[in-house]
């Protein structure tokens, strides 16, 4: 099925907008919150915008891949454009480890990619070399703040002594970098633009997602 990428554009700032606005809302809301339901809300908000920009990172690569249609009205495909889903997933898988491949097989139903790890998606589209790969390659050059999303969201999942570590370590790029629990980063500020971090990282998905879909 061809993949429309002004359709998945669109479905992706709808869903930031969505998400912004639920921010905003946590911001303005006048009562105190127990420190658990502050961490579970915060942390929902940050899971779900690093989910959205997997999301459309995967529909993109794969789309590029099989069958798309980018915001410019250019068609897209590979030399892979005949393998389904779980196949391409599996072959992905390969190319992110630098392994051969010698069968093509289905990759189980329960795993997948972290398609919003900008590292390694360098290396698949460079792999399966789409006809739109130097397009999506300029587009995440674009990724750098969305890497500390990456790695504040893993820590509210998996919080450790090294996943503080990591954050702590991140202090430095910031100010106003208090926390007490990983969610909180999203109130740090970004030195260039005076404002939250998670704005930063909401206006970076947009200004990325564009240019991939062009």
């Amino acid at each position: 099925m061809t993949v429309f990428f002004d359709k998945t554009l669109k479905d992706l700032n709808r869903r930031l907008d969505l998400l912004d606005s639920n921010f905003e809302r946590l911001i303005l809301l006048n009562r105190p919150f127990r420190i658990s339901e502050r961490n579970s809300f915060q942390e929902g908000l940050m899971s779900a915008l690093w989910q959205s920009w997997c999301h459309f990172c995967k529909e993109i690569v794969l789309g590029s891949i099989v069958d798309g249609v980018t915001t410019k009205g250019i068609s897209v495909t590979s030399t892979y454009s005949t393998y389904n889903e779980r196949e391409l997933v599996y072959i992905a898988s390969r190319f992110i480890k630098g392994a051969s491949i010698s069968t093509i097989k289905e990759a189980p139903r329960y795993t997948d990619l972290t398609w919003g790890d900008a590292s390694k998606l360098n290396s698949v589209i460079t792999s399966f070399n789409p006809t739109n790969h130097a397009t999506l390659l300029s587009g995440l050059s674009g990724v750098i703040l969305l890497r500390d999303l990456q790695k504040f969201r893993n820590a509210n999942a998996h919080i450790s002594s090294f996943t503080i570590g990591e954050l702590k370590g991140a202090r430095t790029k910031y100010s106003n970098t208090k926390f007490m629990h990983p969610s909180d980063t999203m109130f740090w500020v970004d030195p260039s633009t005076k404002d939250y971090l998670w704005k930063s990282w909401v206006e970076e998905i947009k200004i990325v997602s564009t240019l991939m879909s062009e």
